[in-house]
């Protein structure tokens, strides 16, 4: 249940920054619980960012995770973190 809600809301509409998939996310958890609300997260970026060992660790910009689709596993959890916090 909780697939179809990702591939109709985000899936279907590509956001083109990262205020585009907040409001994306925030919209269609509306109602939802925050579970609901933390897979979205997690399963956008499982689906949308790829695993780049060779990505910098030093400075984890959000933006260009979000723009380069690709990231080390601290750009993981620091999207990750980004997105939480500016989705409660």
């Amino acid at each position: 249940q909780r697939q179809i809600v990702l591939d109709e809301t985000i899936e279907l509409r590509n956001p083109t920054s990262l205020d585009d998939l907040k409001t994306l996310i925030s919209e269609s958890t509306t109602n939802k619980t925050s579970i609901d609300r933390l897979w979205m997260i997690f399963s956008w970026i499982c689906e949308n960012i790829r695993y780049d060992p060779e990505e910098n660790d030093e400075q984890i910009d959000v933006e260009e995770v979000f723009r380069s689709k690709k990231s080390s596993a601290k750009g993981f959890a620091t999207l990750f973190e980004y997105l939480c916090a500016h989705l409660r």
